[in-house]
């Protein structure tokens, strides 16, 4: 499933938001997988302020006659951008001595 969504924000223009994921299971015979994952990405609120993230899972398991064995696996990768550039003002400091 996928979904966008805009957003208005001031003075810039409008906000973007889109995530899509998707999931996939089976099995038979006491054994079975699953894997899913999943997208998001963001203009962000701010200037410079883009994010893109994926993840993707899985796991499969199997029963046997003592028990049941399971594997999970999962992997994610994140990229936020640096938000805009910020102004440094500059603050004098007096310092006292004894």
């Amino acid at each position: 499933t996928g979904k966008c969504v805009r957003t208005p924000r001031s003075p810039t223009p409008a906000n973007r938001a889109c995530s899509d994921s998707a999931r996939v299971g089976g099995g038979s015979g006491g054994t079975g997988f699953t894997a899913q994952g999943n997208l998001i990405e963001s203009d962000g609120y701010r200037r410079n302020n883009e994010l893109l993230q994926r993840n993707v899972s899985g796991e499969a398991r199997h029963k046997t006659a003592t028990g049941e064995l399971y594997l999970n696996l999962s992997a994610s990768d994140q990229h936020l951008q640096a938000i805009a550039t910020l102004r440094v003002v500059k603050v004098k400091v007096d310092v006292l001595t004894l």
